[in-house]
């Protein structure tokens, strides 16, 4: 009895397999159905967004010589990027801004996973700073539609972070799993700390760049310019530490931010400070729970796109079995093949037939497309909702580790506690 005691004692103080409830957090059809929209709606803007194409392409396939869009060079060969977007720019092949940057960093995004689940971290490193590269490339060339996505995108990413958020504490904490309508409330009574705390980081490196830039242009004066830049050389330096600084944390504690505001009920001031102060009390300890959630979680991606799969497939090739005519338009290619794409693991639409199709079998592909994409946002969401979930964990670990915070402290609202008493 008394050993028994001891083990489910240390079993309790350990905080680390809290993680793996991250999971069964992450796909309640509330926060499933919060990121599901938000997905949705930054679709339907990147499809409006994407009538207007703006992106060279070569219309080639992918070689040393000839990438396929302007994109694809900025990453391999930057210094060409000019040289191939003049090159390609009259030749009719532009596509859209926001299927480009989306396929490429979904393809990054997939490579990071397997990377992870090698334990090569080196690599993932290096897909998520492809993806950062990426948006370099997006705002060096495209900043219109980068600045209208992108603030578009922080946007509905705040308010859905904060209702997923705000569900996976209250579910961690209290074991209650709030609806739909009750965590976007939150979200949205307490939009502006969200959208700030999102926003924050990203204000004061520009505040940083913009005091350097103005300070560089006294370079420009004659004999004297470049005396003042060297005397005060240090000054510069030390904006360069900070912007560092800022930089690292807001990286490191991007993900504590959001659950903070969702547990404390805090603004985006407490939320940064928070989160910049777990990392700096706990950094090795913050590490090893990130690494612990991005293996599990690129587990559980890998678990839900199998599932996915599996149900396309299954459901394209039953389907295959009832069908043995030929496309009305195109002779040698059944109907299946013109109507519905065979899907891959990592692209569950699949490659389009090159084929000419009637008026109903259009119809029918176009619904197929849809339905099989609606399929393809149910795993994005749950990306998404992992995410935000593992990290509402792990914040509520960081704090107890540091504040001595018990795991089950979330902020609820007295009108709340007066109902369920009343109840």
């Amino acid at each position: 009895m008394a050993n028994g005691k001891i083990i489910s004692e240390i079993s309790g103080q350990l905080l680390f397999p809290h993680i793996f409830k991250a999971f069964r957090i992450a796909i309640q059809p509330s926060k499933l159905l919060t990121a599901f929209m938000a997905v949705a709606i930054l679709f339907i803007l990147g499809w409006i967004m994407d009538t207007g194409k703006t992106v060279v392409a070569s219309g080639g396939g992918f070689s040393r010589t000839d990438y396929p869009t302007e994109l694809h060079c900025f990453i391999n060969d930057r210094g060409q990027t000019d040289n191939f977007i003049k090159d390609y720019r009259n030749k009719n092949n532009k596509v859209g801004f926001c299927a480009v940057t989306a396929n490429f960093c979904a393809g990054q995004f997939n490579e990071a996973v397997i990377n992870v689940l090698r334990f090569n971290f080196v690599g993932a490193i290096g897909n998520m700073l492809a993806c950062v590269a990426a948006t370099e490339w997006a705002f060096r060339y495209h900043i219109i539609y980068s600045v209208v996505f992108s603030m578009a995108g922080l946007i509905v990413i705040s308010i859905a972070a904060g209702a997923i958020c705000r569900g996976a504490a209250l579910q961690f904490a209290l074991d209650e799993k709030p609806g739909f309508i009750e965590s976007l409330r939150f979200s949205i009574k307490n939009f502006r700390s969200f959208f700030m705390t999102a926003f924050a980081p990203a204000g004061v490196l520009i505040f940083f760049g913009v005091c350097v830039f103005l300070f560089g242009l006294l370079f420009n004066i004659p004999f004297a310019g470049e005396l003042i830049v060297a005397v005060t050389a240090i000054l510069l330096l030390v904006v360069g530490l900070m912007s560092a600084i800022v930089t690292i944390g807001a990286i490191a504690g991007s993900g504590l931010m959001f659950p903070a505001i969702a547990y404390e009920n805090s603004d985006n001031y407490d939320a940064i400070s928070r989160s910049f102060s777990y990392i700096c009390s706990r950094p090795w300890r913050m590490a090893g729970y990130t690494i612990a959630a991005a293996v599990y979680g690129s587990i559980c991606y890998l678990f839900v796109r199998f599932v996915a799969f599996l149900s396309v497939a299954i459901a394209r090739e039953f389907t295959a079995m009832s069908i043995w005519t030929d496309s009305a338009k195109t002779e040698g290619l059944s109907k299946i093949a013109v109507i519905w794409s065979k899907p891959e693991f990592f692209n569950l639409l699949g490659r389009s037939a090159e084929a000419s199709r009637n008026a109903t079998e259009s119809i029918a592909a176009l619904l197929v497309y849809l339905s099989v994409l609606i399929v393809s946002g149910i795993i994005i969401s749950f990306i998404i909702s992992f995410y935000f979930s593992a990290n509402s964990v792990i914040y509520a670990l960081m704090r107890k580790t540091v504040d001595q915070t018990p795991l089950n402290n979330v902020y609820v609202r007295i009108e709340e506690v007066q109902q369920e008493q009343t109840e």
